[in-house]
């Protein structure tokens, strides 16, 4: 549901999808080469060179998004000081 939301994170899961790994990316690049001329070749090497970059930027984000919440649900000095009272 939220992917459908969020397009950065629809983005992340289709480039995922394309290119998980590297060795998937040097694999479909292998079976690229065999079926387009160079010059579509080209274009998909970058595209899927972008979908690599995407795919393992996500877990950095997610463990970024997960530190900011933990963060934004620390309590405060100001937050302590008024339980006290």
């Amino acid at each position: 549901m939220q992917r459908k939301r969020d397009p950065d994170d629809h983005c992340r899961y289709v480039a995922k999808q394309r290119a998980p790994n590297e060795e998937v990316y040097n694999e479909r690049m292998a079976d690229f080469k065999d079926w387009y001329n160079e010059e579509v070749y080209q274009s998909l090497e970058k595209l899927y060179k972008l979908y690599l970059l995407l795919a393992n930027q996500e877990e950095v984000v997610q463990k970024r998004s997960i530190e900011e919440k933990f963060n934004s649900q620390a309590p405060t000095e100001v937050d302590t000081q008024h339980q006290e009272e």
